[in-house]
């Protein structure tokens, strides 16, 4: 038993000290830092949108959500940024029992929903059920948006569960209006499918992956899943340009793929990513359910 233990204290001390070992890059610039720092908020935000304030957002945005959402324990809001010329589709991440149900259902299955299918891709069954009781309203809201916002670029959003459900959302709007320009950014993202997910999704999206937490790990190689990139990873504290590596596609073994077993410390890190706080607002310096807009 001692000897156990001395292994598990040794594996561990070696897991925190490759955690803190330095990343030789190239800072990424500033207006990807910025990027990333101003869609995590919007993915914070989806965690209060059941507030009753009547904008709970901020960053200039005028409008309050033109779509709330909540069904069956998916949940999120969209809004339309007029002066930014943009629609942002935001989902929220594990917060209720339902979700943590949703999260267990580890098991693949096909890719099989009414806007994309892929017989040859296998996905996690519960992040499909997740997608599947909001699609219609998904899909709905995006034709109408899309037709009212012309040339307005779409961005779709999301934390945890929120950006594996995020990945369906852009997968499915993406292949249904191809001109349309739209950018994915997800931020402690689980694994969601196989290579051949992942191949469909980069082929229709092009999409950008954030994660570095033990949530993106927990759905191990051994299972069958894989991450698409490209994932942009913040190697140490403090959020800054010079501390964010733009890795090389979702599976990048210098990046946020290499922690199997840092789980205790690097879990730490999913709860707030980029100087973003999630299952906090931070649109508004004090932090309080109604920020301005």
């Amino acid at each position: 038993m001692r000897n156990l233990l001395v292994s598990w204290c040794l594996l561990l001390c070696t897991a925190l000290l490759a955690y803190a070992a330095p990343v030789n890059i190239d800072a990424i610039d500033k207006t990807t830092y910025d990027n990333l720092v101003k869609y995590a908020k919007f993915a914070a935000a989806a965690y209060e949108t059941n507030s009753k304030c009547k904008k709970p957002l901020g960053l200039g945005v005028d409008n309050g959500p033109a779509l709330r959402f909540d069904l069956n324990g998916t949940q999120g809001y969209l809004v339309i940024d007029d002066k930014a010329k943009e629609v942002i589709l935001s989902f929220e991440g594990t917060f209720s029992p339902k979700d943590i149900l949703t999260d267990i259902q580890f098991w693949r299955t096909a890719l099989k929903t009414a806007s994309y299918s892929d017989p040859k891709a296998s996905v996690h069954a519960g992040f499909q059920k997740a997608w599947l009781v909001i699609e219609k309203t998904i899909m709905d809201t995006a034709a109408r948006f899309v037709k009212e916002k012309k040339g307005y670029k779409w961005t779709i959003v999301g934390h945890s569960l929120g950006g594996a459900i995020a990945e369906y959302a852009s997968l499915a709007i993406k292949a249904k209006y191809p001109d349309l320009k739209l950018t994915e950014y997800t931020y402690g993202a689980p694994r969601a499918g196989n290579d051949v997910w992942v191949k469909d999704l980069e082929k229709v999206v092009g999409a950008n992956n954030i994660y570095r937490d033990i949530v993106p790990t927990m759905l191990g190689h051994w299972l069958g899943y894989k991450h698409p990139g490209t994932e942009y990873w913040q190697f140490k504290e403090p959020s800054s340009p010079e501390n964010v590596k733009k890795c090389q596609g979702g599976e990048d073994p210098s990046c946020s793929s290499q922690y199997h077993i840092a789980g205790l410390t690097i879990s730490f890190d999913h709860m707030a990513q980029f100087g973003v706080s999630f299952w906090t607002n931070p649109l508004k310096p004090e932090k309080s359910l109604c920020p301005v807009g």
